[in-house]
């Protein structure tokens, strides 16, 4: 184990064997991070002392410039060689409300949901302690170096079982992968639970849920805690690209009664569809138009639907603290 030290911080350790991120936060050190995966670029450090290696050096959450300079790094994709010492704007609201572990996982069922969109569930030796909206990292040992972050879809529970809908990314390795070794039996490792967007049950608003592609998982896991812990209607808004991406919400197991789904498409390619046209953040407008700031929203799928349906919100005056998002880079 190495030292890691932050400025205005306590110090703590950092190991070889996970990402400087992950040691920072299993040290309850609030460093900030969104998509962990390399996208985004929000848990970017400047390294002051030590030697890191990078997992990923091409990760596009690091701009020229930072590369130019030398000493930029993401903390989602580095690990230590030796003591570190680093600067970075540490914020309370990341400390992690439950602790950090990783976790050796078997699948024990795998059902399609679409022709490329998986339910996977995995059954873990300790118990599934975790928000709703949070995630994990997930990674193969025939993979090595490739972690990918999937929200669970289900809820915490005393047996150990997490759900994922996993989305298959052609140009991707972890989901192609996936996909054709989807096994019941399969040994998979998971890294959490993560994530800052996870269910506010306490604002006395309803439950506005957006989700785009594997954005599902968070938007279903959110949708269930709301119906589970208020008494306040949810609607849940879903985009797909064509009818062939549409999910059969039998297929997803959460109480219709108290649930509004709505489920669009961009493409029209099938006759027979009498859902909605359109991107997924231009439906919920024509929707809901002016009652958009009465509820708190919780959104997650690609980042430029994510942005655009980010910004369609704070245009219609909905408040930035009433907004949860989680972006899939």
């Amino acid at each position: 184990m190495y030292q890691l030290k932050i400025e205005g911080q306590a110090p703590g350790t950092c190991g070889s064997d996970k990402s400087l991120l992950v040691s920072a936060l299993a040290n309850g050190i609030g460093l900030p991070y969104e998509c962990a995966s390399g996208g985004c670029g929000v848990c970017k450090f400047e390294l002051l002392e030590g030697t890191v290696q990078s997992m990923w050096p091409d990760a596009p959450g690091l701009s020229s410039r930072d590369r130019e300079k030398g000493n930029r790094h993401l903390a989602c994709q580095c690990i230590a060689l030796s003591d570190l010492r680093i600067k970075v704007a540490v914020q309370d609201k990341y400390i992690p409300a439950i602790p950090i572990s990783k976790m050796e996982a078997e699948v024990v069922a795998v059902r399609a949901l679409t022709h490329d969109l998986l339910s996977v569930k995995l059954r873990t030796d300790v118990p599934a302690n975790f928000l709703p909206g949070q995630f994990c990292l997930i990674e193969a040992e025939q993979l090595p170096g490739v972690v990918r972050a999937y929200s669970m879809a289900n809820s915490m529970n005393p047996d150990g079982f997490w759900e994922f809908y996993i989305k298959r990314v052609p140009t991707g390795r972890f989901s192609p992968w996936l996909f054709e070794n989807r096994k019941v039996g399969a040994r998979l490792f998971l890294t959490g639970p993560m994530g800052t967007s996870f269910f506010r049950p306490g604002t006395g608003r309803k439950s506005l849920c957006i989700g785009g592609g594997a954005g599902l998982s968070y938007a279903a896991a959110i949708a269930r805690a709301s119906i589970r812990e208020t008494d306040k209607p949810v609607k849940l808004f879903y985009g797909s690209r064509t009818p062939r991406d549409a999910v059969r919400w039998i297929d997803i197991d959460i109480d219709e009664d108290k649930l509004e789904v709505v489920q669009a498409v961009t493409e029209d390619t099938d006759s027979l569809w009498q859902g909605p046209i359109g991107f997924i953040h231009q439906v919920v407008d024509a929707a809901l138009l002016e009652t958009l700031p009465e509820y708190e929203i919780y959104l997650a799928g690609p980042p430029p639907m994510v942005d655009a349906t980010v910004r369609m919100l704070l245009g219609k005056g909905v408040p930035r603290d009433q907004i949860h998002f989680d972006a899939f880079f």
